[in-house]
């Protein structure tokens, strides 16, 4: 029995080490200008380990989501590298290639520890590390929370099986699957399907579902699970899509499609996107819904037509559909409608029925061996070819948005505006405005844009445009402090003092926290020779961490 496990454990390490060398090139990308801040190089909570960090991690938000973990494991990063990505990168790779192990050991523990658990132990680890649609949550320093969230989760599904196994040893499996599930609810909250999944492989192992027993030993997981999703609705709150925006009817349709998506990414694994423009469904009798929704019934269908005589193409099926619940669109954050990260989790167990198909096949022996062993050999280097080809486009902030720019020219007005971050940040002025302008023709409300916008023409000293565009951004938004700040900064330095002064104090009395503000009305005082009132808002704008 040993050297049958042995079998498992050595193609999944293989298939590990693969995936660790096809990821090599990420480690030479850089920061994005896409969560990369507010997690990494702007964040200033990271910077110090300590109790300090360890509350400010669990007892707020970041980036309207919960992941104390998370944070934690950043900050270590910070103090072993500092602001050096590639360590970041490392990290990422590290966790990606061990979750890639795990996945081999959860296909062998389910099928079995022999020579058909070791085949599917192996294409099912190399389909999870390979595949092109993980490059997102792997390359992207800001996912860190999915990596290691499925790392936590994998292994507490694993101790979920040791626990199912008789003997003296349970006790011990079950308080490590709830610890490595409660790490893994810290690390991502969408980690909180985990209890569902506990109960889905009760009922493929044909365990009572409504035994006693059965009911108590989920209560803990479903405890934290519901606690974890009340922390995180309360978190998102202001991020959250509202009904109006986004009727339930819409909601469901772009679940529907979602769940196709997913699996069609899976298949053909191209066209690929950092971010895919969320469309509401103007004809459900289209192909791309109502196609998508006879896929589903059959799917379901058939699976329910096979549990007669077999639980697991159900299980499979089950579990594809729970874990991604929480990302499918039900409840909608943010202005995606899919995102190839979502997939990271959800993933694995259609790669594992795929292991176990093919491990039947090969099986057989004979030709269907051979030629099974060197189709799947052809679509592993494919996948592989295609995840590093994927791994370039997120070099950094203009590669990947210049990419998602030719993708969705006319649908994603955050690549052109990400863009133009980049593009100053190089102080390449004149091609962030053209950025800028794109992005203001498709979506002429936002005055955020403006406020960038007339923030380069200020860079390259077209003074009277900058105040145009901040103009604009105070119709749009006149509860604006920082735009009547730049405004002021721009009319001053036009030489317009009376502008520039009314502004400094509309902006102060707007955000009476922006120290900018204060700090520019005390220059303008200085300007004007009064120094005592100068030297005090400069006080003030020092005592509000403005320097």
């Amino acid at each position: 029995m040993k050297e049958r496990r042995s079998y498992s454990i050595y193609l999944s390490l293989i298939a590990a080490f693969l995936t660790f060398a096809a990821y090599i090139p990420a480690l030479g990308n850089s920061f994005i200008n896409w969560d990369d801040g507010a997690y990494v190089y702007s964040n200033l909570q990271i910077r110090t380990l300590g109790a300090g960090l360890i509350k400010s991690a669990f007892t707020g938000p970041m980036v309207y989501n919960w992941h104390p973990l998370t944070m934690l494991s950043l900050a270590v990063d910070y103090a072993v590298w500092g602001l050096d990505p590639f360590g970041y990168h490392l990290t990422n790779v590290i966790f990606h290639a061990l979750n890639t192990f795990l996945a081999g050991m959860l296909a062998a523990a389910v099928i079995g520890w022999d020579r058909r658990g070791a085949v599917a132990a192996f294409v099912t680890a190399a389909l999870f590390g390979l595949h092109p649609i993980h490059v997102e949550s792997v390359a992207w320093i800001a996912e860190r929370k999915d990596v290691l969230s499925a790392f936590f989760s994998i292994l507490a599904i694993l101790a979920y099986l040791g626990y199912l196994k008789k003997g003296s040893g349970r006790p011990f499996y079950y308080s490590l699957a709830f610890l490595f599930f409660a790490l893994a609810i810290l690390a991502k909250p969408m980690a909180v399907t985990i209890p569902a999944v506990l109960v889905i492989i009760d009922f493929y192992y044909r365990r009572p579902l409504t035994g006693l027993i059965s009911i108590m030993e989920k209560l803990p997981f479903f405890a934290l699970s519901a606690f974890s999703s009340v922390v995180t609705v309360w978190i998102q709150g202001v991020a959250l899509t509202t009904l109006e925006g986004h009727p339930l009817s819409a909601r469901f349709w772009v679940s529907v499609k979602g769940y196709a998506f997913y699996l069609y990414k899976m298949l053909m694994p191209t066209g690929l996107a950092p971010y895919y423009p969320r469309k509401l469904p103007s004809d459900v009798l289209s192909l791309e819904y109502l196609g998508a929704l006879i896929v589903l019934i059959a799917i379901t269908a058939l699976v329910l037509f096979m549990a007669r005589s077999r639980r697991g193409p159900l299980a499979v099926w089950l579990t594809y559909l729970v874990t991604l619940l929480p990302v499918i669109g039900l409840v909608q954050v943010g202005g995606q409608g899919a995102a190839d990260r979502y997939s990271y989790m959800p993933s694995i167990v259609i790669f594992l029925f795929t292991g176990a198909v093919i491990s039947s096949v090969f099986e057989r022996g004979g030709a269907k061996r051979v030629v099974t062993a060197l189709l799947f050999l052809l679509v592993a280097a494919m996948l592989s070819f295609l995840t590093i080809k994927q791994i370039g486009i997120w070099k950094d902030s203009v590669t990947i948005w210049s990419y998602e720019i030719e993708r969705y020219p006319a649908e994603a007005p955050l690549a052109y505006i990400n863009r133009g971050y980049a593009y100053d940040d190089n102080k390449e002025y004149a091609k962030a405005i053209g950025d800028y302008t794109s992005a203001i023709r498709l979506r002429p409300d936002y005055p955020d844009t403006y406020i960038d916008r007339g923030l380069a023409y200020s860079s390259i000293g077209d003074q009277r445009k900058a105040v145009e565009d901040f103009t604009t951004a105070i119709s749009l938004s006149p509860g604006y402090a920082e735009a009547y700040l730049n405004r002021g900064i721009s009319l001053r330095a036009l030489g317009e003092p009376k502008g520039a002064h009314e502004d400094f104090l509309k902006a102060i009395s707007l955000k009476p926290s922006l120290g900018a503000a204060y700090y520019q009305l005390g220059a303008f005082y200085g300007d004007m020779g009064d120094y005592e009132r100068a030297r005090a808002l400069l006080r003030k704008a020092d005592e509000l961490g403005y320097r």
